[in-house]
């Protein structure tokens, strides 16, 4: 069959068009990358489990109202900054199962933290007092580091169903004093959400 000159240079300039969009330089393939959608953080992930309120799905409690929420760990349920003119406290929540390592065990680091001496059981025990908060009576205990210039703790430890609740502020020892009140007023505002799914 007899092919037409013009279908012939119709054809050829079809395949050569081709070849050269394929290809560039000699032999050369085009590459093309797409960039990935972008993963979402971490942190917007958890903001998803956290109530309106800002206290984490599960709990409830009523906040001083100069504690700002800041940034947790993944094992607290909760931090607050407490600004103060000078410096900063802050305070923490953290639930643990069954007594959370001990009391005599907790109250040894947490004084050691702070540079003091070891106490034995009976000491501890001498130095801890009852309040009753929402989810019944918690143990509080203050701990004042050496010198004047320091550290203190205060601590609300609240036994729950096969765990432990702790909150604990840290603050300078001079302004430690006008945070008790608000401190304890906190501690016993804590209670379970009622409205949570089970196991919350």
């Amino acid at each position: 069959m007899k092919v037409k000159p013009e279908t012939f240079f119709i054809s050829a300039g079809l395949v050569f068009l081709l070849l050269t969009l394929g290809c560039s330089g000699d032999n050369a393939v085009n590459t093309y990358r797409v960039d990935k959608a972008p993963v979402q953080p971490a942190e917007s992930i958890v903001a998803a489990t956290v109530a309106p309120s800002g206290t984490p799905a599960g709990w409830l409690w009523q906040k001083p109202a100069t504690w700002l929420p800041t940034e947790r760990s993944s094992m607290q349920l909760a931090k607050f900054l407490l600004p103060l003119e000078g410096s900063d406290a802050n305070c923490s929540l953290m639930v643990l199962s069954g007594s959370g390592g001990g009391l005599v065990a907790n109250v040894n680091r947490w004084r050691q933290q702070l540079g003091l001496e070891t106490n034995s059981e009976a000491e501890i025990e001498a130095a801890l007092k009852t309040e009753k908060g929402l989810l019944g009576n918690f143990s509080f205990l203050r701990i004042e580091g050496p010198g004047p210039v320091g550290d203190a703790f205060l601590i609300a430890i609240q036994p729950l169903e096969g765990q432990t609740l702790f909150i604990k502020l840290i603050a300078p020892l001079g302004d430690v004093d006008q945070m008790q009140e608000p401190f304890l007023a906190f501690c016993k505002s804590v209670r379970k959400d009622p409205g949570s799914a089970p196991g919350h």
